[in-house]
């Protein structure tokens, strides 16, 4: 999980949108597969907002919250 914290992190800092959002959604794919299913929302909505602001078609397979 930190790995993943970690890229979400990066991304945002120099302004990699996508692979934010990316990141995040893979962060939830991973609690999701460990039934943890209270954590992955919060990653969740996270990849979906920058999906809604940008508006971008590489956010097509962004799970809706």
């Amino acid at each position: 999980m930190e790995l993943y914290n970690l890229a979400i992190a990066s991304a945002k800092t120099y302004g990699f949108i996508q692979n934010e959002a990316l990141a995040n959604e893979l962060a939830a794919k991973y609690w999701l597969g460990i039934n943890k299913e209270d954590f992955a929302p919060i990653y969740l909505r996270k990849a979906y907002k920058w999906c809604n602001i940008k508006g971008r078609l590489f956010c097509k397979n962004v799970y809706c919250v």
